[in-house]
């Protein structure tokens, strides 16, 4: 015969008593039961938290893979450019003896925008280069867009990474008068804040292209700077274009 259980419950409000008499088998049922669901839940929690944690693992393997394929990709795309340059570059040198490749060259002919002379700061770390540079007028206004090619010239094409700045000036006139791409605040023809430029992360090479307004009134642009900034805020490339030529030849494009 199996053994009988009271629990006597008292109400101190009203004085009375109240009991609830089971066998031992169903109250140990019982008691297993609810530790049983406790248990069953903490191990559910756990599994879930598991599960999650190793979800969001995934989901950051595969966000980092996806940021190292689209690298690939564009290390790929600069690495076909690169060869298109360096091939351009050779077919240049064996037919119009033209080493440089400095400017848009064609045979018989000068560059389109020259450099200006003893304006170029090229520190000698610096493994940065500019070719192909051109300027294509825009409009009755003598707007235009300034392109180049940023060049990687390290041997084991370290990734070189910056801010890169495209400054409009002329000197010839007082005050001097300056503009900027990306747009920005200049002193003395320099960015006051180098972070504001064109980011660039290249291996190989990147096709830059820049536009630049002329003012409304009065004189108008003759020289065009590009530099180059590091990742801590040193000037790495610095090099001078005249461009009054070209944006006073008609038609424009």
């Amino acid at each position: 015969m199996s053994k009988e259980f009271r629990l006597m419950i008292l109400s101190e409000k009203s004085g009375r008593n109240y009991s609830i008499k089971t066998r031992l088998m169903p109250l140990l049922l019982l008691i297993f039961g609810f530790f049983g669901i406790i248990a069953l839940t903490v191990i559910s929690i756990a599994n879930y938290v598991h599960v999650y944690q190793q979800i969001t693992d995934a989901e950051q393997m595969i966000g980092t893979l996806e940021k190292d394929l689209a690298e690939l990709k564009e290390q790929n795309r600069e690495a076909v450019q690169y060869k298109q340059w360096a091939d351009a570059i050779i077919y240049r040198r064996t037919h119009y003896d033209d080493i440089t490749g400095k400017g848009t060259m064609t045979a018989g002919q000068n560059s389109r925008a020259g450099e200006v002379p003893g304006s170029d700061i090229k520190p000698k770390s610096s493994l940065l280069d500019i070719d192909e540079f051109d300027v294509r007028r825009l409009n009755l206004e003598l707007d235009f867009e300034v392109s180049f090619k940023l060049i990687n010239r390290s041997n084991g094409r370290k990734k070189l990474s910056g801010y890169l700045h495209i400054v409009a000036s002329n000197n010839d006139v007082k005050p001097d008068i300056y503009s900027s791409w990306p747009p920005g605040e200049l002193l003395s023809g320099m960015p006051q804040d180098y972070k504001k430029g064109s980011k660039y992360a290249i291996s190989y090479l990147k096709q830059v292209k820049g536009r630049i307004n002329q003012p409304d009134i009065g004189s108008k642009f003759n020289r065009v700077d590009v530099i180059a900034y590091s990742e801590d805020g040193n000037i790495v490339l610095k090099k001078g274009f005249y461009v009054e030529r070209l944006l006073q030849q008609n038609p424009y494009e």
